[in-house]
């Protein structure tokens, strides 16, 4: 049932990021942006609400957060925004979808992805050698 309740929380999260990620696309587009610049900015919003929201509340991390993790974070992200990006052009530009639909099929591919590459690889309960030497380090600035 754990597995399932961060999933959801994570899900949770992402409707929050969504919803930011949508409001901040329809503003940009309305104001005459490209789609694609307007999907960079709006997923970047929703990037930093997702990072630390999911951090703490989501993943419930309590060691002090590092610069390592936030650039797997953001490495996670930003292939997810390589292949939203990618997938945008591709249903509206190529396939003739209509924006907003495209924009939401995307947003579904990018949320699967993200959550898979930011459980495996971003806030992680195993701690790899790097990590564990990092954090005796840590300690011993205590």
């Amino acid at each position: 049932m754990k597995k399932w309740l961060v999933f959801i929380k994570f899900g949770l999260v992402g409707s929050i990021n969504t919803i930011i990620d949508f409001i901040v696309y329809a503003i940009v587009t309305g104001v005459g942006a490209n789609f694609l610049v307007a999907q960079i900015l709006s997923y970047s919003c929703g990037v930093l609400n997702s990072y630390f929201v999911n951090r703490t509340w989501t993943f419930k991390q309590t060691k002090r957060a590092s610069i390592g993790e936030f650039l797997r974070f953001l490495a996670v992200n930003v292939v997810t925004l390589s292949i939203t990006l990618y997938l945008l052009d591709l249903f509206y530009s190529k396939q003739g979808m209509n924006l907003f639909l495209s924009k939401f099929l995307v947003t579904a591919i990018g949320t699967i992805v993200n959550f898979i590459g930011t459980k495996m690889l971003v806030f992680t309960k195993e701690k790899t050698e790097l990590t564990k030497i990092q954090d005796k380090k840590e300690w011993r600035k205590i």
